[in-house]
């Protein structure tokens, strides 16, 4: 059974929900302002597995705070479905983001 594209998302929302709660601390002061540019993309494959098994997700953040979960239950194929859920991040879930990466710099690629 292929889990829900909102399964995806919840790892990405306790992490935002965390770091404001926690306040993470800036490592750098140079870097303590997120630039007006800020975007992510994440893109997940899982293995090279025979399907029901393969799947495969990716996140994409504006600078503006919205985004986009893309997932695929398979490999890419006709009739293959494709689930796609948008969701927006205010400019303090971005900030918080932002020094998830800069506080832990062995995230940033």
């Amino acid at each position: 059974m292929t889990p829900h594209p909102l399964y995806y998302l919840a790892p990405l929302t306790l992490l935002l929900a965390g770091c404001t709660i926690f306040g993470l601390p800036v490592a750098d002061p140079a870097l303590a302002q997120r630039p007006a540019d800020f975007a992510l993309v994440y893109q997940w494959r899982e293995g090279s597995l025979p399907p029901p098994y393969h799947y495969e997700y990716d996140i994409e953040l504006q600078p503006s705070g919205l985004g986009e979960i893309r997932m695929r239950p398979d490999y890419p194929a006709d009739g293959v479905p494709l689930w796609i859920e948008s969701f927006s991040l205010s400019d303090s879930q971005l900030d918080s983001l932002y020094q998830v990466f800069v506080t832990d710099r062995k995230s940033v690629v």
